[in-house]
């Protein structure tokens, strides 16, 4: 959702679009956008994970840093499975708000809520008897 409003104010904005681009062209960002730097650390969770499951691999059971770098895999498979389900929650969240939204009457009561899933979705059409 939050990448969604800056690419709407990127959009409508050619203040914030020069920002943006200006900041691109800083060395500390080489040569990335912001989108690109803001998913890099999701992105690089699963290659932390297979990299410290490999080097897991190649230590010995009696060697002093295995217990941490089992430790270090289990908590990397949390966080990323934690983020994971945060994603899909907001996903969902803002799906149902969509929804919500696009209904012109007004509702008795909200679509979200937390404990509220969208099992299915499709169009209908409303006709009122003349």
């Amino acid at each position: 959702q939050g990448m969604k409003m800056i690419e709407k104010y990127q959009k409508s904005s050619s203040e914030f679009r020069k920002c943006l681009q200006k900041a691109k062209e800083k060395p500390e960002s080489n040569g990335l956008d912001l989108f690109s730097l803001l998913i890099m650390p999701v992105q690089r969770l699963p290659r932390y994970i297979l990299l410290l499951k490999d080097l897991l691999k190649h230590t010995k059971e009696d060697h002093q840093d295995y217990r941490g770098l089992k430790q270090a895999v289990v908590g990397m498979e949390q966080v990323t499975n934690y983020l994971n389900s945060q994603k899909k929650e907001s996903e969902k969240q803002n799906n149902l708000m969509l929804i919500e939204k696009s209904i012109k009457e007004e509702l008795p009561f909200s679509l979200i809520n937390k404990n509220r899933d969208l099992l299915e979705q499709f169009s209908i059409k409303i006709r009122h008897k003349k």
